[in-house]
């Protein structure tokens, strides 16, 4: 089975598609209730344990709702939510929570690992490579009209992991921010022409104009990863 659980101030405009959870039904009862409304609150807050699925399950979340139980889900953006938060306001804000927690990174922290062979630099150089492709095709559909640009996001995003890690740490934090302004720019400027078209992808879920969501999570996962250190350091 699976429900829709709108998301809150952290998740507007998205929604999540939860399965079944997987664990002693006695014990989901108990934790559901507190579980989801911490999801709708935040799913990537570090008490849930939030975390990638691979296999069969690849594509596919996961988060702890108790002892030997877990509820596996997936994001999508729900075209239909109307939210008083505007992407562009929302791009600035997740912008603007990159820049201040790059800034106050040193280049150790920069190194350090967060988990699947990815390094706090290595995301940052993700995170920029998915806003300069959005940028690409907002420059291209100006000269050349909208149209569709499908991409294999798993495939590439393993693809490029070797690329993101070599890098240097200080340039890979200078890419994610020159490319989180450069697109957002770009997205606060949209030709009136472009956007019948650009908008149809927004709602087939084939195009994200609000970056401040693929940010977030990683700033999270960032976030996550310098906190564990500091709890256990080497």
């Amino acid at each position: 089975c699976a429900v829709w659980l709108y998301g809150g101030d952290r998740h507007r405009g998205e929604r999540l598609t939860l399965a079944v959870a997987v664990g002693c039904a006695a014990r989901v009862k108990g934790y559901n209730e507190d579980t989801l409304m911490q999801m709708q609150q935040d799913v990537f807050a570090p008490s849930l344990g939030t975390h990638k699925l691979s296999g069969i399950l690849r594509g596919l979340r996961a988060c702890s709702c108790g002892y030997n139980c877990r509820i596996v889900f997936s994001i999508e953006r729900n075209p239909v939510v109307v939210t008083s938060m505007s992407y562009i306001e929302a791009n600035a804000q997740g912008r603007a929570r990159l820049r201040a927690l790059v800034s106050g990174l040193t280049d150790e922290e920069l190194a350090l690992p967060v988990g699947d062979g990815w390094t706090v630099a290595a995301i940052l150089a993700h995170l920029a490579f998915w806003d300069h492709r959005v940028l690409a095709l907002i420059v291209r559909w100006k000269k050349a009209g909208v149209g569709p640009s499908p991409i294999d996001v798993d495939g590439v995003n393993d693809a490029a992991k070797p690329l993101c890690l070599a890098i240097p740490v200080r340039e890979a934090a200078r890419l994610a921010l020159d490319a989180a302004e450069a697109v957002d720019a770009e997205l606060e400027n949209l030709p009136e022409n472009l956007r019948p078209g650009i908008d149809k992808l927004v709602q087939e879920g084939k195009l994200r104009l609000n970056r401040s969501i693929h940010r977030n999570e990683h700033a999270d996962q960032i976030e996550r990863a310098l906190a564990d250190r500091r709890r256990c350091p080497l």
